[in-house]
């Protein structure tokens, strides 16, 4: 570059130093009029422009000169272009098939199946070996308080150590032969096993009595409940209570449908496991269903029970006995104050209790005092919906008509009396068509007794207690 000074400006040197961008104006210029204020420098003005305009980068000379060379951004891009054409960028994957993604759906949930239940496994381990088995040995508890808090729990982890085995050996046989696991065939062992689940239904139907008993357990016996507390602080119960681990096989026994569900749906029509899936998927549907009705009539007979003791009734608990409604309603009389009641609806008979004085404003039943005023079988009872009546405080209101007297009765809310009138009604529409049945049977030549036995054998149940029937009278 010109100017004096001996400037170097953007110039590459012969020493192969890195070329210096020159400033604006030349830094070796002259000085016109003695200002001090410099000339531009044209050539280093035009080096200047090319260099910031094509945005020069610079890198090493690939002919192993070590001297560095000026490329910019449009050479670059010119190679990489030409660089692209020969060697064109790879084609993207094709999308995975339907096929491939049912299969691997149902590998997943083959998956957590197997998975879930070695969880479950190590849960009944814990409720065993952490609990059950030192308490029993240790006579902490008499066997009879151990079997209303653990039921039949000793029953049932032998049958999931088993199923878990025959599913770990079809997975080990499937691999062998080559068969990928989302092709595995499963349903026949669901099959096999579905009878043995029918032992949840002991233990279902003892669950909520075995909460309860156990609380009372730790609230009265001290020695039981520091026994529970050195047992909490085991790190395999993972900061899980007691009662955390006795609820583990009621939630093991509901997931089986929804897996079964899962799998049925990503298993191809044409799969040799569809047919074992949806029949298994139906048998345990059934075992559910199965524990959860006798899980609802042991917590009705317990109900039951209590109503016996509380309201003084002998007798109420029966097998064929089904309690469908409970709660407190008003009864209203003719230029009378209006009155607390309970009312209860069983599948037979309808009970009316008066609230002893001083109880009507308590708000726990527990702790309420009561007393019969009336009562009524469901051949007999007539239910009549009555309007409103705000001159008469009739609100949400029916009539009951049993024992040759008319109570009518008011509800808290308009879907209260929706309730109870639906309830009501169907219970009294069903229990008049089994006694038609039974009138039916009679003239049909068969006589009361042995009627009575012959329905009794073939429906398993019990015809209501006589006791009952003489107390009701009364």
């Amino acid at each position: 570059l010109n100017g004096e000074g001996g400037s170097r400006g953007g110039q590459v040197t012969e020493r192969g130093d890195p070329p210096q961008v020159p400033p604006p104006f030349g830094g070796g210029g002259d000085v016109a009029g003695g200002a001090g204020r410099r000339s531009p420098n044209p050539r280093s003005l035009a080096d200047m422009k090319g260099l910031y305009s094509s945005k020069a980068v610079f890198k090493a000379s690939s002919d192993g000169s070590g001297s560095p060379v000026v490329t910019t951004l449009a050479q670059q891009k010119r190679s990489n272009e030409q660089g692209g054409a020969q060697q064109p960028a790879p084609a993207p994957a094709e999308p995975e098939d339907e096929a491939a993604k049912m299969r691997k759906m149902r590998r997943n949930v083959i998956q957590e199946l197997v998975t879930t239940e070695e969880d479950y496994l190590r849960d009944l381990g814990i409720l065993t070996n952490v609990f059950l088995f030192p308490i029993q040995a240790l006579g902490v508890l008499t066997a009879g308080e151990m079997e209303r808090i653990f039921s039949n729990i000793a029953d049932v982890e032998p049958i999931h150590k088993e199923f878990h085995k025959k599913m770990k050996e079809r997975m080990e046989e499937a691999s062998e032969a080559g068969t990928v696991l989302g092709d595995m065939v499963i349903g026949d062992i669901f099959r096999r096993f579905f009878h043995y689940f029918k032992l949840y239904s002991i233990y279902a139907a003892n669950h909520d009595e075995s909460l309860v008993f156990l609380e009372d357990c730790k609230r009265k016996r001290k020695d039981f409940s520091k026994f529970l507390d050195v047992c909490h602080t085991d790190s395999k119960c993972n900061g899980l209570f007691l009662n955390s681990y006795l609820i583990k096989p009621i939630q093991r026994l509901c997931k089986y449908p929804l897996l079964l569900r899962e799998l049925i749906k990503y298993t191809p029509a044409d799969h040799p496991d569809k047919a074992k899936l949806q029949d298994s998927y139906e048998r345990v549907t059934s075992v559910v269903n199965f524990v959860n009705e006798a899980k609802r009539k042991a917590e009705e007979q317990a109900r039951m029970k209590v109503i016996e003791e509380k309201f003084g009734v002998k007798d109420l608990a029966n097998p064929d006995r089904r309690l469908i409604m409970e709660g407190r309603v008003v009864q209203i009389k003719m230029n009378k104050p209006n009155k607390e009641r309970y009312l209860i609806a069983f599948s037979d008979h309808i009970l009316l209790f008066k609230l002893m004085e001083g109880d009507a404003a308590q708000t726990d039943v527990t702790k309420m005092k009561f007393k019969l005023k009336s009562n009524g079988s469901m051949r007999d009872v007539k239910i009549v919906n009555v309007g409103d009546v705000d001159e008469e405080s009739i609100i949400h209101g029916f009539e009951l008509h049993m024992g040759g007297i008319k109570h009518v009765i008011c509800t808290r809310s308009k879907e209260d009396k929706i309730k109870w009138l639906a309830i009501l009604k169907e219970a009294s529409k069903n229990f008049k068509r089994q006694a038609m049945h039974e009138k039916m049977e009679e003239v049909r030549g068969a006589s009361p007794k042995r009627n009575r036995t012959t329905s009794q054998k073939s429906s398993g149940r019990r015809s209501p207690s006589p006791k009952l029937g003489r107390f009701l009278r009364t």
